[in-house]
């Protein structure tokens, strides 16, 4: 049976004005996830990923359409949580106290949010590191916290913006394995933005591919055929990847 709709995104349009000109960002852009779903979004630079997640975030109104997260269009500002791709961590906070920042602002007690922090460091591979500052931390253990971070708000749905880009190749894919890992014990509803083919075949369950701005649904698919975990080198896999990569270059579904 499948699960219930928890974000309905439904002919999402925006645009905005720059130096006098109206320039068109969203143009009535679609999809749905269901309960704890892996959707990823992926497209050319500048076609309004980010900003579609700041309309499901409820950080930006659409200017037609809606975003729909447990059906409400009202309540959407905090019910999702957003990991913006900017390296957000608080340079004056020692990790766990980063990580617990969320729940502190939600208002949970201080001690409860330690707590469940505490319990979250070893399954996130950080046992030890709680003390430490950002800046002692590696790109990979740093994004870790961030995440940890994003998990502790207490959202059902995740939205990540790019939250790997900034990593080098290798340390990249083991997080790919490791963030995969997470979800899969913790089966949140998960929007990614990413510019990586492969880390949305590796990870996503679909993948909605935007053209570019003003962007709409280029194409969507589904990768239920893909047993998990996946393995790169696998020639459906790779079939897959190339076949996605010729609808991005190409321009058609």
């Amino acid at each position: 049976m499948r699960s219930p709709v928890t974000l309905e995104v439904d002919s999402v349009r925006k645009a905005f004005d720059v130096r006098g000109v109206r320039l068109g960002v969203l143009d009535s852009v679609s999809f749905v996830a269901s309960d704890g779903d892996w959707i990823t979004v992926i497209g050319p630079s500048g076609c309004g990923k980010t900003t579609l997640l700041r309309i499901i975030a409820g950080l930006l109104e659409p200017d037609a359409g809606s975003a729909l997260v447990h059906g409400a269009r009202e309540k959407r500002l905090g019910a999702a949580a957003l990991l913006p791709q900017s390296d957000t961590l608080l340079p004056w906070r020692k990790a766990i106290d980063n990580a617990v920042l969320a729940s502190e602002i939600a208002g949970v007690p201080r001690a409860t949010a330690l707590a469940e922090a505490t319990g979250l460091f070893e399954r996130f591979g950080l046992s030890g590191f709680e003390s430490m500052y950002p800046w002692q931390l590696s790109g990979g253990m740093q994004q870790r916290v961030a995440l940890m971070r994003t998990f502790l708000s207490g959202r059902s749905i995740l939205l990540l913006d790019e939250p790997l880009g900034a990593l080098d190749p290798l340390t990249r894919a083991s997080m790919q394995e490791w963030l995969l890992s997470v979800w899969n014990e913790l089966r949140k509803t998960i929007v990614l933005v990413t510019h990586d083919v492969e880390e949305a075949v590796v990870l996503s369950d679909r993948l909605v591919v935007l053209t570019p701005r003003p962007a709409r649904v280029l194409s969507e698919w589904s990768f239920e055929d893909l047993p998990r975990p996946r393995v790169r080198t696998d020639l459906a896999f790779m079939r897959r990847r190339a076949e996605i990569l010729g609808v991005l270059v190409g321009g058609t579904s």
